[in-house]
C-alpha cells in the first residue's frame, strides 16, 4: 500500500480551494491552465510561468481567495538560469494590504525542476498568495501542482 497525503487531509477537513481558479499577475509569461492548481490532483500542474530579470526581483504572483481563514498546503516546482528562487507566502484581508506568513529560500540555479516537500502554512485572512522571487539576474520558471485550503473551524 502506498502512502497518500490525501488520506491524512480527508481526516482534517474539506479542501475549500478545490475548483477556485487562482490568478497570476506580474509574470512575463504567466502560468497557463491555472485551474489545474486546485483540481485536487497533485500529479498535474499548471503550465510553466516565467519571468526574466536583469537583477534580483519578482517573478510573479499566484493569488487565491478561499474566502475565510484556512490551513494552506502548496506543491510547487521551479528552476532558473540565475541564482536561487525564493517563495514568499502572504495573507490579506482585503486583497491590497499583504502580510508575510513565511518564506522558503529553496533552490540554487539549476535547469532541473526542483519540487520541495509540500508546505503547510496558516492563513488567518481570506486571501492567500505566493510571490516567487529570483535573487540575481536570470530567468525563473514556475509550475503550480496544487493549492489546498482547509477551512479552520474555531
Amino acid at each position: 500500500m502506498s502512502y497518500s497525503i490525501w488520506n491524512d487531509i480527508s481526516g482534517i477537513g474539506q479542501n475549500i480551494a478545490r475548483g477556485i481558479t487562482p490568478t497570476a499577475s506580474g509574470w512575463d509569461t504567466p502560468p497557463s491552465d491555472l485551474q489545474k492548481a486546485t483540481d485536487g490532483d497533485i500529479t498535474t500542474s499548471t503550465g510553466t510561468g516565467s519571468t526574466t530579470t536583469s537583477g534580483s526581483g519578482e517573478l510573479g504572483f499566484i493569488t487565491i481567495n478561499p474566502g475565510k481563514p484556512t490551513l494552506v498546503l502548496t506543491k510547487v516546482g521551479f528552476w532558473s538560469t540565475g541564482e536561487r528562487i525564493e517563495v514568499y507566502y502572504d495573507a490579506s484581508q482585503d486583497g491590497s494590504t499583504w502580510y508575510r506568513l513565511y518564506d522558503l529560500a529553496a533552490t540554487k540555479s539549476s535547469t532541473t525542476e526542483h519540487i520541495p516537500p509540500m508546505l503547510c502554512v496558516f492563513c488567518p485572512f481570506q486571501y492567500f498568495r505566493m510571490l516567487f522571487y529570483i535573487t540575481a539576474a536570470g530567468t525563473g520558471y514556475v509550475k503550480i501542482y496544487e493549492i489546498i485550503a482547509l477551512e479552520v473551524i474555531p
